[in-house]
């Protein structure tokens, strides 16, 4: 099962390493975000294909964005398509591994980053630890039509919320260490609950960053665009390319997206060590 993941990253480095190739000789017309020249775009670009690496100190719960555009032929498209897919088929074959074989995860990670660092010298100096999965497992924006227009905005989406019995409440207060005077206090407060009362845990999600997308037609999609956004080459030419309206320079401060009507939750947590709140 290793050996399976080892050959479809290797597979993801070859073409990875050929796009790169590609995208520094044969992008006609490209956009980064913050890039203020040609070259910087460039680089920016061909970065965003391997940033798949924990950086020293980083959270595992954050990725990093890379916004931008670019106009590509149908070679490069069709190696962008095959990128995709083996980037979805390894995260499939490594979350069968990790649910069978979890001790074999940690291993199989720094083994592929030693063969990153030996099949692309230029990530040498990147700091490659191991591979981060949530970045690993994006896969870049591919229009199969040519936008006249794509506008980046920021998209606070909110919160996740996961639902907690008491019990499991009182284990987490437990791992944090009941001998601290303020885990103590919310301790007794929730042992103090009955059995069945519920809780929920909340987790503010990060800022996103979406694609809103107008064909020349009249018709738009929007998506989440946190890598950049391969649009087709136009065959002999006679297209521009399109419009494009950057995202503010900092998320909005306050949602986005209205508050739902039926909130169900108290406005203070219950339980602040863990961001847990009680049901009204």
């Amino acid at each position: 099962m290793s050996a399976e993941l080892t050959y479809l990253f290797d597979d993801w480095l070859a073409i990875t390493r050929r796009l790169r190739e590609l995208i520094r000789r044969d992008v006609p017309q490209s956009w980064m975000w913050g890039a203020s020249h040609l070259n910087e775009t460039i680089q920016q670009m061909c970065h965003a294909l391997t940033d798949v690496w924990y950086l020293d100190g980083q959270d595992g719960r954050a990725t990093r964005r890379h916004i931008g555009v670019a106009k590509v032929g149908p070679i490069t498209m069709e190696l962008l398509q095959r990128n995709n897919a083996l980037r979805t088929e390894f995260h499939q074959a490594l979350l069968k591994v990790k649910r069978e074989q979890p001790d074999l995860w940690l291993d199989t990670s720094l083994r592929l980053a030693r063969r990153a660092r030996a099949v692309q010298g230029e990530l040498a100096d990147e700091g490659l630890v191991r591979l981060h999965l949530k970045q690993f497992s994006r896969t870049l924006p591919l229009l199969e039509r040519r936008p006249d227009k794509i506008s980046f905005t920021w998209y606070q989406s909110g919160r996740s919320i996961k639902r907690l019995t008491r019990d499991q409440v009182l284990q987490k207060l437990e791992d944090y260490g009941t001998d601290k005077p303020h885990i103590d206090l919310q301790y007794r407060k929730v042992a103090s609950l009955p059995d069945s009362e519920p809780f929920a845990q909340v987790q503010q999600q990060a800022p996103l960053i979406r694609a809103n997308v107008r064909y020349p037609e009249g018709d738009r999609e929007a998506f989440n665009a946190a890598l950049p956004i391969f649009i087709p080459l136009e065959e002999g030419g006679g297209y521009s390319f399109p419009e494009i309206v950057p995202p503010p320079d900092r998320p909005p401060t306050t949602r986005t997206r209205a508050r739902r009507s039926d909130q169900k939750l108290e406005d203070e947590p219950f339980v602040p060590s863990l961001r847990v709140y009680r049901y009204r």
